[in-house]
């Protein structure tokens, strides 16, 4: 099974791809009349505006989408969402199945650390691997970012993160950016274990 991979809110390049035929089918349509390119060049001119004056719209409706479709996945998974915001949707990336949200992984940048607030994958397709992938692509992600340490809370999942390198470290071990985050201050009970994994060499 392929699924797409791609930062939250980007729209579904998989779309393009699907009927590429479509182009090179008829590429006769665009040599057959050309002059109706220049018989009205001015039509493109005349309101070039309408291009740049609401850019967003196009970008508004996947980033809704993905709020919404990540906020029912973390519910069904009974993971925190209630603080999640546009803002913490610009560091999410989802793993798509066509329309279909099959998982998500979300990181909060504090500078050199980050916290790994979400990583959740729908129960149907769950035993494949796609953990360990979103899990890769938000480790990359935060070194695009210049983070140096991730440091994570969990209930359930201790011995899956210990297979991703992560090791468990005492809650208030953590830096206090990590500790003044909802998910630390109110979100996560008491008993979940932090943990943590260096992604540069520690000097």
């Amino acid at each position: 099974m392929k699924l797409e991979l791609a930062r939250a809110g980007d729209a579904a390049p998989h779309r393009r791809d699907d009927a590429p035929h479509r182009r090179d089918d008829a590429p006769h349509r665009r040599d057959d009349a050309p002059h109706r390119r220049d018989d009205a060049p001015r039509k493109r001119d005349d309101a070039p505006r309408k291009r740049d004056d609401a850019p967003r719209k196009r970008d508004d409706a996947p980033r809704k989408r993905d709020e919404t479709q990540v906020k029912e996945l973390l519910a069904e998974c009974e993971l925190p969402y209630q603080d999640i915001t546009p803002a913490h949707m610009r560091h999410f990336w989802v793993l798509r199945d066509g329309s279909r949200l099959a998982g998500v992984v979300g990181l909060e940048l504090l500078g050199e650390v980050a916290l790994l607030r979400t990583l959740a994958v729908r129960a149907s397709y769950r035993g494949r691997g796609f953990g360990s992938r979103l899990t890769r692509a938000a480790e990359e992600y935060a070194i695009s970012q210049q983070v140096d340490t991730l440091y994570l809370l969990t209930t359930t999942a201790e011995a899956f993160f210990a297979k991703q390198g992560y090791h468990q470290v005492d809650r208030t071990a953590a830096p206090a950016a990590v500790q003044e985050t909802a998910e630390f201050r109110s979100l996560c009970p008491s008993s979940a274990v932090c943990m943590t994994k260096h992604l540069r060499p520690q000097t």
